[in-house]
């Protein structure tokens, strides 16, 4: 048995220790099952499942992925939600890989986690992390979760089973759903790297403190960078470690033409951090790296702060689907195709899309 924390920004300064991170990539490698019992799927978590087989698919091996959700159900799915996982399940079901199952009547907000090699468990977590959390595509929150190995992770993997025939009803047996929780932009609330102002905050920025300093950097759509920065190559050649779903990068012209209008307007120069605020009240820092000036513009810290932002305000708004590429159509859609930053007379940039 051994003790997990999550690799908080905040924590693990403080101290040396371990996380569900260190084991989940080789422990999905190795293992032809990952039977899961949990609370609740975040959007991203929902990608990184259908990324588990597509990465054992192209290796050849079979891989089945056994998922229980226990309170999405009952507190109702945002309608992005129940779509992907419609087709995460059908994908399963299909192909032989696994299943999706809810719970429909009795809330269920335990996570536990087993993986499987030739029909024997010797790798169980149970703790609190919710699925985002486990396969390492949230780290908002400071998660506390225990490994088990041998005959305790097999008392663990019984227990998951237990609550899929107790508990489970197959995805594809539900009746049709068509009440959907509200789909309101929420994913950067909890960030450590993400201050939010209120309204009247954002109301004051606006009339007292815009200056006319102010440029449009284009949204691209380019097949495996910009906004799709998910879909190029994983960080990895030798173990499971995919692109998140959030992970963006927005490339700046570096034409002669573009640097002089930056420079013009001052805008923060390449390895500068800077503040911006947006239109709807987060507050994070960017930088610009790469190139002469800086081509590469993201998030500081954590590439998902600016892609949550831009591509969760897509799938709040209906033009963007889980695990699929952003393209002309996408930003048609949205109504936006660039992001304008406008100098405030305090030195920070008020950030929106336009």
């Amino acid at each position: 048995m051994e003790l997990l924390l999550s690799k908080h920004p905040l924590l693990k300064r403080a101290f040396s220790y371990k996380s569900v991170e260190d084991y989940v990539s080789e422990l999905i490698g190795k293992s032809d099952q990952l039977n899961i019992a949990t609370g609740f799927v975040s959007n991203a978590s929902i990608v990184e499942l259908t990324d588990i087989i597509k990465y054992h698919q192209a290796h050849s091996r079979q891989f089945v992925i056994k998922l229980l959700i226990g309170m999405d159900y009952i507190e109702h799915f945002t309608r992005l939600q129940y779509q992907a996982l419609q087709e995460l399940n059908g994908r399963l079901e299909r192909d032989g890989y696994g299943v999706v199952m809810v719970s429909k009547d009795i809330p269920y907000h335990g996570k536990m986690y087993a993986f499987e090699q030739n029909g024997v468990c010797d790798n169980a977590f149970v703790g609190s992390s919710n699925l985002g959390s486990f396969i390492g595509t949230s780290d908002e929150f400071i998660e506390s979760d225990m490994l088990f190995r041998g005959t305790e992770a097999m008392a663990v993997n019984e227990r998951i089973n237990n609550l899929f025939a107790s508990l489970g009803t197959n995805f594809s047996d539900l009746p049709p759903v068509n009440e959907f929780k509200s789909s309101k932009f929420t994913l950067l609330d909890s960030n450590v790297r993400v201050k939010k102002h209120s309204e009247n905050e954002i109301t004051e920025l606006r009339t007292k403190q815009m200056t006319t300093d102010t440029t449009d950097i284009p949204l691209k759509t380019d097949g495996k960078s910009n906004l799709n920065t998910y879909f190029g190559k994983g960080k990895s050649k030798t173990k499971f470690l995919p692109r998140d779903w959030y992970e963006v990068e927005v490339i700046v012209s570096e034409s002669v033409k573009a640097r002089e209008q930056l420079d013009k307007i001052h805008f923060p120069l390449k390895n500068e951090k800077f503040t911006v605020i947006t239109d709807d009240g987060y507050e994070f820092e960017c930088e610009l790296q790469g190139g002469n000036r800086g081509k590469n513009l993201r998030s500081s810290g954590d590439l998902r702060i600016l892609g949550k932002w831009i591509k969760g305000h897509m799938e709040s708004n209906g033009a963007l689907q889980l695990g699929c590429p952003v393209t002309p159509g996408v930003l048609s859609l949205f109504g936006k195709k660039s992001l304008r930053f406008t100098r405030l007379q305090s030195g920070n940039w008020f950030l929106e899309m336009a």
